[in-house]
């Protein structure tokens, strides 16, 4: 089934929408004004604010207003475009070698999990199947979680990638909230 969103045409990747939503996504933790998006990516106010909207129209940005300024920041809402930007983030993790080896050996697992890369490189694994994980990833730095112990441990958990499971991490996140 392909993924079908108003972004994801041919060139999607080049969307105003698409960039900024990656900015926000990879930057969760700043607070970003439509102005700052806007230097941020090189491009004029409007284009900016038109790309904000249609976020925010699709529930997938929130907008807080301060004084004149509209603070923008990513709800954490999954959307096919969310997935695109996480498939895109993916990616680009995967051109270095470390992480395109641990994702292969990762990609043997015959059950599902999330398997994310954290700020300091470490590999988070989200799974009930320890054992089998350690067997795959023996000479890494790795951390497995439950579920349960993700959802208690999630707001200290700060990503860089997902490698597997994306609609996965996002689900986790959005229980408890």
């Amino acid at each position: 089934m392909a993924i079908k969103h108003k972004y994801m045409a041919k060139n999607h990747i080049e969307s105003e929408a698409f960039q900024i939503l990656r900015l926000l996504i990879e930057n969760k933790k700043e607070k970003y004004s439509i102005r700052r998006l806007s230097k941020a990516r090189k491009i004029n106010y409007k284009s900016a604010y038109n790309a904000i909207m249609n976020l925010k129209e699709e529930g997938i940005v929130d907008i807080e207003k301060i004084g004149n300024m509209s603070i923008c920041s990513f709800n954490g809402n999954f959307s096919p475009l969310v997935f695109a930007v996480e498939y895109e983030i993916r990616n680009d993790a995967l051109k270095r070698k470390k992480i395109l080896e641990i994702y292969t050996r990762l990609n043997k697992l015959p059950f599902s999990f999330v398997a994310l890369i954290s700020e300091n490189d470490k590999i988070i694994i989200i799974s009930d199947r320890e054992a089998e994980v350690k067997k795959v990833l023996s000479n890494c730095d790795f951390a497995v979680l439950s579920p349960d112990d993700f959802s208690k441990n999630k707001e200290t958990t700060v990503k860089k990638a997902i490698l597997f499971g994306i609609e996965e991490f996002y689900r986790l996140m959005k229980n408890d909230r």
